[in-house]
């Protein structure tokens, strides 16, 4: 059985790591995948509960320093970096829209041995009725056996309040495509404040997901997260 990962969270000065170890202990999640900016200290992955760290792209010795760090496991990248060639062993975080979708395949096809995934579903505007353009790109993207779709964020892809009717077939969709064993659940916290409380984005998910059996449940909250980050089960996880 997996342990539970939240897969897409980050700090601000308003709310820093003592803020949200409580939160995943509460929720009986085990840890969490921590986006951080270049120019941040490494000291910000110091808690017990960060499983793994994702820098966002930037210049200087600020990223370089992190890919130093043992939990440092790859980059988030947008805009002209999807443009760039990719590190061996990293593995890439991408922030896009659907228009960008054709560039991630670009990408994907001229890096096959890098393991991609797609932050927030790749972005969809569900509010402008952004389904088929979207829905046929990550059909192609998903094609790829090395690219992953994050189900983080949901609570901001809609018009407040969210409704899980109108995230279904987009998380459905993801499914079909990807599967289980290549889709990972992020709250996407602190972004979700104030509107959501975290414990709103893990509602957003299970009732956009609806009925799933539980093996399908475990790798959608923490088993592939693991396998994708690369991170050990710890000892006392929950289960």
């Amino acid at each position: 059985m997996s342990f539970r990962i939240d897969a897409h969270q980050s700090f601000t000065a308003e709310h820093p790591p003592e803020h949200f170890g409580p939160i995943l202990k509460r929720n009986r999640f085990a840890g969490s995948v921590c986006v951080v900016d270049a120019e941040e200290p490494a000291s910000l992955a110091g808690a017990d509960f960060i499983a793994a760290v994702v820098v966002r792209a930037g210049a200087g010795a600020g990223l370089e320093a992190w890919r130093r760090h043992p939990k440092f496991r790859g980059v988030l990248w947008t805009g002209a970096s999807l443009y760039s060639d990719p590190l061996p062993g990293e593995t890439l975080d991408l922030t896009v829209r659907t228009a960008d979708l054709p560039v991630v395949l670009e990408l994907a096809e001229r890096a096959p041995d890098t393991q991609i995934v797609l932050d927030h579903l790749g972005s969809p505007d569900i509010a402008a009725g952004d389904f088929a353009e979207w829905a046929a790109a990550i059909e192609r993207l998903a094609a790829g056996p090395r690219v992953y779709c994050k189900l983080s964020g949901l609570v901001r892809l809609t018009p407040a309040p969210w409704k899980a009717a109108e995230l279904r077939p987009y998380v459905h969709h993801a499914i079909r495509c990807f599967g289980h064993r290549r889709l990972m659940f992020g709250s996407g916290w602190p972004d979700c404040l104030p509107e959501y409380a975290w414990k709103e984005t893990l509602a957003a998910f299970t009732q956009a997901l609806g009925p799933a059996p539980i093996p399908v449940r475990e790798e959608l909250l923490g088993g592939t997260a693991a396998r994708f980050y690369r991170i050990p089960e710890p000892a006392g996880a929950v289960l």
